[in-house]
């Protein structure tokens, strides 16, 4: 769980607009996404094998109503090569009906860092192309991950911790180091929120406009130049009024 006071600095920095959005999805504050407690996820208590507090997810990762892994049935991983030769997860194709997440290969899927400096407590880590290759201390970040929902929901919600906007040619050449792309439970597009963000621990929220709870999955990818990690996930099918 995020300390109060680092989310008190961080929501000093401004972020950029959306730059690409369809009419379903828009921006809202992090918290407007009220959730009962003990429903946030924030990947504590998870075990970490490892002296370096690293644990590999091999496989899919199914917490309190929600599977992440790294990708949808239906699509495929590519690499983008930034020009200082970051790599990092593309997502090609749409998912095929119904919506279904796939983890990545052995080695290359997700990973929990227990104790992350930034956010003081275990986050969440996509992993890279090439880290199961055996090149993982520099792909930790530099993946995608897709969640699938038990539920059809109405607003998602997370931290998330960036380098910012004085990161790779090709984050600022594409105008995004953080794109989340929404899926109903065929598959279709809901809505993509591209963003170009300042650096540090902050939060990303997102709701659907339209006041039915559609949303099945989600794709969060970066072109951070140092990756992203991600904690504190909240989600919620009630499609409530703003509160703020």
């Amino acid at each position: 769980m995020i300390r109060a006071s680092a989310l008190t600095i961080a929501a000093l920095c401004m972020m950029a607009p959306p730059l690409a959005a369809q009419s379903r999805i828009e921006v809202i504050p992090y918290d407007d996404i009220a959730v009962p407690p003990g429903t946030q996820i924030d990947f504590e208590g998870l075990s970490v094998h490892s002296d370096r507090g690293l644990m590999p997810v091999d496989g899919l990762l199914v917490l309190k109503g929600v599977a992440l892994g790294e990708r949808f049935e239906g699509q495929g991983a590519g690499t983008r090569i930034s020009p200082e030769g970051i790599a990092h997860d593309r997502i090609l194709e749409r998912p095929t009906a119904p919506l279904a997440v796939e983890p990545g290969p052995r080695g290359g899927n997700l990973a929990i860092a227990q104790s992350d400096p930034a956010f003081g407590s275990s986050v969440l880590l996509p992993t890279g192309p090439g880290a199961a290759d055996g090149d993982a201390d520099h792909r930790h970040g530099e993946g995608a991950v897709a969640l699938r929902f038990d539920q059809d929901q109405c607003m998602l919600g997370f931290a998330v911790y960036l380098d910012g906007l004085g990161g790779t040619v090709a984050a600022l050449e594409a105008g995004w180091n953080l794109r989340v792309t929404f899926y109903d439970r065929d598959g279709r597009i809901l809505g993509e929120m591209s963003q170009l963000r300042s650096g540090g621990l902050q939060t990303a929220a997102y709701r659907d406009r339209s006041g039915v709870p559609m949303i099945a999955g989600a794709m969060i990818e970066n072109l951070d130049i140092g990756g992203i990690a991600l904690d504190d996930l909240r989600f919620s099918a009630y499609c409530t009024p703003l509160l703020s």
